[in-house]
């Protein structure tokens, strides 16, 4: 981690706690929320709409159109994930 190195050795713990809570919070939010209204709004050949209306809780995630079907949606959510805790 960068801001460890960047803080007194006293205050490392706390950085890199800060950090984990952050990257915890915002997989919550990521699983909870965010997936779904970034990538739940279309449905091949349906209407499209501007924000997400399915996929809430990774449900269904399987039958996301965007998903090649070699990939499995899971990876496809930590890989987007990781832009979102960015």
């Amino acid at each position: 981690m960068v801001c460890a190195g960047a803080v007194q050795t006293k205050n490392v713990r706390n950085t890199m706690l800060k950090n984990l809570l952050d990257a915890i919070g915002t997989a919550l939010g990521f699983y909870c929320f965010g997936y779904a209204l970034a990538f739940g709004g279309s449905s091949f050949g349906g209407p499209t709409t501007f924000v997400g209306n399915s996929h809430f809780f990774l449900m269904n995630i399987e039958n996301n159109f965007y998903l090649a079907p070699n990939v499995n949606g899971f990876c496809f959510w930590f890989f987007q994930f990781a832009f979102a805790a960015t």
